[in-house]
């Protein structure tokens, strides 16, 4: 058995178990945690500038115009930014599975190499998901179960958008109460940067407020791709029978 495959072997189940997911997750993030709190920090760092810039005065029209492009700009951005942080964190995840030297600007240019299928993907997704939402409520949280690995896969496997989310309905498939567990946790955990900040800024002022939430939104994001990269290998290992180093050769 290799060096890898005696790292990994613990990763390899008959079952998909939760607890396992998470602990595992939590334990990557705790070894890198600066580097995925920095890239995931600038993945969402429009959403922030902007939560920032956030005011209950009136506008003239004109600031009104600009405050509305100025948003569709940083919706824009984020998608880009947010979608190259995914992957550069997954990159880094399988590293630190593999036991291999974490090299961000490796990882970047991993991320760089599938930004627009993941951008092609994360707008297709969003809006369904988003449209679900609106109905209901229900069908948007389906949804998101069903695609929960559609980023993975599409860094991975190297799928185009659709057929990304489409591999994702394939391996979710069997295990999707769990991951809908899962998805509302972490929704939950993704949610609680604005509680937070509101509840820091009526304490301590804006700017204490804004800084909490740029903490709570890196710690969380960050910790949310790494659970989706663990989800998407255990899901393989578990319906596909496929070894670690099947999994991560296209990254070498």
């Amino acid at each position: 058995m290799t060096d890898v495959s005696v790292a990994t072997a613990h990763f390899a189940t008959t079952d998909f178990r939760l607890g396992s997911v998470i602990s595992r997750s939590g334990a990557v993030l705790l070894r890198h945690l600066l580097t995925f709190f920095i890239v995931a920090l600038i993945g969402y760092s429009p959403a922030l500038l902007f939560a920032g810039m956030q005011t209950t005065s009136p506008l003239e029209p004109a600031e009104a115009v600009r405050q509305v492009l100025l948003l569709i700009l940083g919706l824009l951005l984020m998608l880009v930014l947010s979608q190259l942080a995914y992957a550069t964190i997954l990159h880094v995840a399988f590293q630190d599975m593999r036991r291999r030297p974490i090299r961000l600007a490796e990882s970047l240019s991993v991320g760089l190499s599938r930004l627009l299928p993941l951008i092609g993907l994360a707008f297709v997704a969003g809006l369904l998901v988003a449209l679900g939402l609106v109905l209901l409520i229900i069908p948007g949280l389906i949804l998101y179960t069903m695609w929960f690995v559609g980023v993975p896969a599409c860094v991975v496997e190297r799928l185009g958008p659709w057929t990304s989310l489409r591999r994702s309905r394939e391996l979710t498939k069997g295990s999707r109460w769990k991951l809908f567990a899962l998805a509302l946790l972490l929704l939950v955990a993704n949610l609680g940067s604005s509680l937070l900040a509101s509840w820091l800024a009526a304490l301590a002022g804006p700017i204490v407020g804004l800084v909490g939430q740029m903490l709570w939104t890196g710690i969380s994001g960050a910790f949310s791709a790494i659970v989706m990269t663990v989800t998407y290998y255990d899901l393989r290992v578990i319906k596909e029978g496929v070894e670690f180093e099947q999994i991560t050769a296209v990254f070498d």
